[in-house]
């Protein structure tokens, strides 16, 4: 994998079907909200999210479902664990760095969430390069975005932000804005989290978070509430327009 790649784990859009199925007001939406769901955990094997969303009653448990993805679960991890063994034992810190960022993924995307942030918290403590750190702090905000971890994701920015001060990349820079400013959002700091997506709407990659068609609406949703009407036409909606095509091809 590369250093470059960031993995959209744990699926971001899940909790949102969640509180979807958990809100009788939104009954109408509640069908694509539970194929949706159930479409993502199977994909990434969730059985330990899986779990805890039955618990809440947002899906009925399929027990042979939930047997299958722990089978899935054991048995990747399993090898993940014989992997870092080996790369302990015989090879060197690079090595044994991508062994365990590979099992900390791993946990991230089938959503343990206390072994998930043990895991990439390791692994950050052993990766030493300084773009790889970055995207496990990310990985980590991510986690407490999934999971409403305020803590988790205060913490996380502040150390992805000093990592980014060393010498982060451009794109790595950008993203974090993106990071930064649905953060201030979720805590109702509309004019911060406004102006930070705003910047960033020219520059956005970080689809391992939203997607580029949500992320644009929800910049025009929170800078309507602080920018006058004619300002929002020309640094928003304008920009949408002529981009839209292009980004999409």
């Amino acid at each position: 994998m590369s250093d470059d790649t960031i993995l959209p784990i744990p699926s971001q859009s899940l909790p949102q079907h969640v509180f979807i199925l958990l809100s009788p007001s939104l009954k109408h939406l509640h069908d694509n909200a539970r194929n949706s769901l159930l479409d993502g955990i199977k994909t990434d094997k969730m059985a330990p999210y899986y779990r805890l969303i039955t618990s809440s009653n947002a899906l009925m448990s399929d027990p042979a479902l939930l047997d299958e993805m722990e089978k899935a679960n054991e048995e990747e991890l399993k090898k993940l664990d014989e992997r870092l063994a080996e790369a302990e034992k015989t090879e060197g810190e690079s090595e044994i760095s991508d062994a365990l960022k590979a099992r900390a993924d791993h946990l991230t995307r089938i959503g343990v969430r206390e072994r998930a942030i043990a895991a990439q918290k390791l692994a950050l403590e052993k990766t030493p390069g300084l773009g790889s750190r970055i995207d496990i702090a990310l990985t980590l905000i991510r986690i407490g975005l999934f999971f409403g971890d305020n803590v988790l994701i205060t913490e996380n920015l502040e150390k992805a932000e000093k990592f980014i001060e060393e010498g982060g990349d451009w794109d790595r820079r950008n993203r974090l804005k993106v990071y930064r400013g649905l953060h201030a959002v979720s805590i109702r700091q509309f004019k911060t989290g406004g102006e930070l997506l705003l910047d960033a709407l020219s520059t956005f990659t970080a689809t391992e978070l939203i997607s580029y068609t949500d992320f644009v609406a929800l910049t025009i949703i929170v800078n309507s509430l602080t920018l006058k009407r004619p300002d929002l036409k020309k640094k928003v909606i304008v920009f949408y327009h002529a981009s839209y095509t292009s980004w999409e091809g």
